[in-house]
């Protein structure tokens, strides 16, 4: 999910956390990722720095809830031996991806970015 971290896009430190394991979302801060990120059980998308977090929220709800479904309906986890382990079918990786643009999409704002 390289796209998540343009350089263009000034990030906020905060990101939506996508949990399909409790198949749930909430807000975070980004920090290095714990066990469920590093071993693909909970999913971070970057937040812009002026990302309106009641219209995403608004749109998690609604039209962009057919993606929160597809990446819940789309994940499945495994013992390995010594974790258990995420790992997202290629439908919900695209819609996972699909969504992170969408949230850069619905919040970033040229007009916003300071002039250097």
């Amino acid at each position: 999910m390289h796209y998540l971290y343009n350089s263009d896009v000034r990030l906020s430190g905060e990101s939506l956390r996508i949990d399909p394991v409790s198949e749930t979302w909430a807000w975070s801060e980004m920090v290095p990722p714990d066990t469920y990120e590093f071993h693909g059980r909970a999913y971070p998308l970057p937040l812009p720095e002026f990302a309106d977090k009641t219209s995403i929220a608004t749109k998690l709800r609604n039209e962009w809830a057919p993606m929160l479904k597809e990446i819940y309906g789309g994940y499945s986890e495994d013992w390995d031996g010594n974790n258990m382990v995420g790992e997202l079918t290629d439908e919900a990786q695209a819609a996972l991806e699909q969504l992170g643009a969408a949230i850069l999409e619905e919040t970033y704002d040229p007009e916003d970015e300071d002039e250097d």
